[in-house]
């Protein structure tokens, strides 16, 4: 009986592990990709998800993985050599930063007591909070911020953010 419960254990802390993995992220991989993975990998790699590759034959654009219905990340290739991944977009909220936790379901109070924020800075639609010496950069969306800076592109300082501010999108960039 000990032996079937310990076993039983084991297995359960087995799975939770390699599924932990599969949606963890550090400034070197994400889920099954590292920085070194080639472009024309991620089909091997997640041969049992959907991959769509946007692109000419010769060259790609972006691909996007897809578990069911659900897009898993994009991807884009590095400007200086197109074979590499460049940035990769996180769009699964099961995928967390090891570590800290942060996944697309955090908020920026939580960036913040996490990370050292470099700088906010605001584009049309939303603002892109860059992480010091990280290669993650977060968004939010402007329609969040106070009116005061809701419409102006000077750099934003952190307190004029509001803590509970959700991401909106979330980046790895190895460029």
């Amino acid at each position: 009986m000990k032996r079937i419960v310990f076993i039983g254990v084991l297995m359960a802390i087995i799975s939770s592990c390699s599924s932990n993995k599969e949606f963890e992220i550090t400034e070197d991989s994400i889920g099954l990709i590292s920085k070194s993975t080639l472009l024309s990998e991620i089909e091997n790699l997640y041969a049992q998800d959907s991959v769509v590759v946007d692109g000419a034959s010769n060259s790609i654009d972006k691909i996007e993985v897809y578990r069911g219905q659900n897009l898993l990340f994009s991807l884009s290739p590095k400007t200086e050599n197109p074979e590499q991944i460049g940035t990769v977009k996180v769009e699964d909220p099961r995928f967390k930063i090891k570590g800290s936790g942060i996944s697309l379901s955090s908020t920026f109070q939580e960036i913040q007591s996490e990370m050292e924020i470099d700088k906010i800075i605001p584009t049309a639609m939303s603002a892109s909070i860059f992480i010091k010496n990280s290669p993650f950069l977060f968004a939010i969306d402007k329609s969040n911020l106070p009116e005061s800076i809701k419409y102006g592109f000077d750099p934003i300082e952190k307190t004029q953010v509001t803590e509970s501010t959700p991401i909106k999108y979330f980046f790895i960039s190895w460029e």
